[in-house]
């Protein structure tokens, strides 16, 4: 297997395994908790796959927009300038 099919497979495995019924991920495969990490590594991975969308963490503290185009991925993160400042240190 190359490299490629791996990473179509663990995607694969992360959308089923970890995507809830609103369409976030959650922090782990049988965990409820969605946090904003979650969210910002789906979009960059591109394990969240529509083409433009916006989630909002649960404590409402923090947005996370994407739009997918030829130039390819541009992600606006907004909200509160703490949760971004813990984000961006991580």
């Amino acid at each position: 297997m190359s490299w490629e099919t791996d990473a179509r497979a663990l995607l694969k495995a992360i959308r089923l395994e970890c995507m809830d019924d609103r369409g976030m991920l959650t922090d782990g495969p049988g965990r409820t908790e969605v946090s904003q990490h979650a969210q910002v590594f789906g979009v960059l991975t591109g394990a969240l796959t529509s083409a433009s969308g916006t989630v909002h963490t649960p404590r409402g503290d923090l947005n996370v927009a994407w739009e997918k185009g030829a130039g390819g991925i541009q992600v606006q993160i907004s909200g509160d300038a703490d949760a971004i400042s813990r984000i961006m240190a991580n």
